[in-house]
């Protein structure tokens, strides 16, 4: 398994990983929130064309198997600076084996790298919470809170 930074070149490979990931997320069949490709791909390339967000991959031979994105912002109540994941996933295929972990471990790597006073990670898309809450908890991240929604 090879871990690097995504590139543009990536990006076929990723919206193919991502295709996957909305498919089995609680949204994967929700006509209001249909895949829509084109959206996709301008959000990833904010995080590729930006030095300063994350955006790395997973790549197993052929095919990019997992994805990170993480960006940052400064905390209202001070002058702290949290890096965020704001996406994470894993091909089926490739949970349970180290690759989501050094995923993770890489945004906190990244963190580090740019001061970050906090790294916050989430589960948000109904895939596997409780195992993905308790893989952050393994690399030092505590629950904080909870993620709510409501159909309207």
């Amino acid at each position: 398994m090879e871990y690097r930074e995504a590139t543009v070149e990536d990006m076929m490979g990723i919206l193919r990983l991502l295709v996957e990931m909305h498919a089995e997320t609680i949204y994967g069949g929700d006509p209001d929130f249909k895949f829509d490709a084109k959206k996709m791909a301008m959000y990833v390339m904010r995080f590729i064309n930006n030095p300063e967000y994350l955006a790395e991959i997973a790549v197993k031979g052929d095919n990019i198997v997992g994805i990170i994105l993480g960006d940052f912002g400064t905390m209202i109540f001070g002058n702290g600076r949290q890096a965020r994941e704001k996406l994470l996933y894993v091909h089926k295929d490739y949970r349970g084996t180290i690759t989501g972990p050094r995923l993770m471990k890489r945004l906190i790597s990244w963190a580090k790298s740019i001061s970050a006073t906090e790294v916050m990670g989430q589960t948000n898309t109904g895939i596997n919470p409780e195992r993905t809450e308790k893989l952050w908890g393994r690399l030092g991240l505590e629950p904080l809170g909870h993620t709510v929604r409501a159909r309207l």
